[in-house]
């Protein structure tokens, strides 16, 4: 397997940070969407909250909108929160070494004593 250059690691962790992000606002809205639906319902056409599961069930369809929404709201907004972290522990650099020549007590953040390769810093991630 080929060994990832400092920039491929970076640039293949902005498209996990991205995905995770976007995925987490796609999960949050779906699950608001689920909650307005159940307490709205419950409201504009019952006597209060507890009309609200059977009348979105027979107006809408959707069944458990708001036990199915606090879920998704909360499992968004920790994608949302934590993507960079995801991204990190999923694409990680070799352990050890230069990312190049695989030189193994090459220093982080000097310049390979191999290859001089200079690192790149992934402090300038998006």
């Amino acid at each position: 397997m080929a060994r990832m250059t400092d920039e491929s690691v970076l640039a293949v962790r902005a498209v996990v940070q991205w995905i995770a992000k976007s995925l987490g606002v796609a999960l949050v809205m779906i699950g608001f969407v689920g909650i307005v639906n159940r307490v709205f319902y419950g409201f504009a056409f019952g006597r209060g909250i507890q009309d609200a599961w059977s009348i979105v069930e027979s107006t809408t369809g959707m069944v458990n909108g708001f036990t199915n929404g606090v879920p998704l709201v909360v499992c968004g907004l920790t994608l949302v929160c934590f993507g960079k972290p995801i991204a990190r522990w999923i694409v990680r650099p070799a352990a050890t070494g230069c990312a190049e020549c695989g030189y193994p007590t090459a220093p982080v953040s000097e310049p390979c004593p191999e290859c001089g390769r200079t690192p790149v810093s992934d402090r300038n991630e998006a």
